[in-house]
């Protein structure tokens, strides 16, 4: 027969036990808690920082209509730069006058053949008149800020025509220095006659 005092001692040690084993069970599941809680707490930080973000954007474009309205004026503005045929010269001259106050000296400035603007194989049309590109190219000489800065100007809104950039080539002259020898290939946009005249 066993002595009442070890059945007290062996219930006593089964509390005991059972108690620690459930202050582990909780106190690990109370760890994977606080861990998802600070992983949301840091994702909600990151969308607020998203969300301030685009509400910035929206604040700053406004409605749809104004946003459209501004992109008209831009379309306006963009119709207005892009000369007829006729003034290619002009602006030809314009592209040779740039370089010069630019402190950049033009070597050379040749033309190719005027080229019809197409998209999905149908000419662009402005106003109702078919858009067409010059390729030219300059070779000129000059520092580096020089040349920069004429390129800044050339793809400037003020500048008046609509000219891109499609190639640059930098070098060292064999002389050395700090001038560089720069071609460039650059398309000038026109528009022709209207279509039927």
């Amino acid at each position: 027969m066993k002595h009442p005092f070890d059945l007290r001692l062996l219930e006593g040690l089964w509390v005991v036990l059972g108690t620690g084993l459930l202050m582990v069970v909780w106190h690990g599941g109370l760890r994977a808690t606080q861990a998802e809680y600070h992983r949301l707490v840091q994702r909600r930080a990151a969308l607020e920082t998203q969300l301030a973000g685009v509400e910035a954007v929206v604040k700053e474009v406004g409605s749809a209509s104004d946003w459209l309205t501004a992109q008209h004026q831009r379309l306006a503005a963009l119709r207005a730069r892009v000369p007829m045929q006729a003034h290619l010269p002009q602006l030809l001259n314009a592209v040779a006058n740039l370089a010069q106050a630019s402190d950049v000296k033009v070597a050379n400035l040749a033309q190719g053949n005027l080229e019809p603007v197409l998209q999905d194989g149908q000419p662009v049309l402005l106003d109702g008149r078919p858009c067409a590109r010059l390729p030219v190219t300059m070779t000129a000489e000059g520092g580096y800020h020089a040349v920069r800065a004429m390129l800044e100007q050339l793809t400037d809104e003020a500048f008046p025509g609509v000219v891109s950039v499609q190639q640059i080539e930098l070098a060292r002259p064999a002389a050395g220095g700090a001038r560089l020898a720069a071609t460039l290939r650059l398309m000038l946009y026109v528009t022709m006659a209207p279509v039927g005249s």
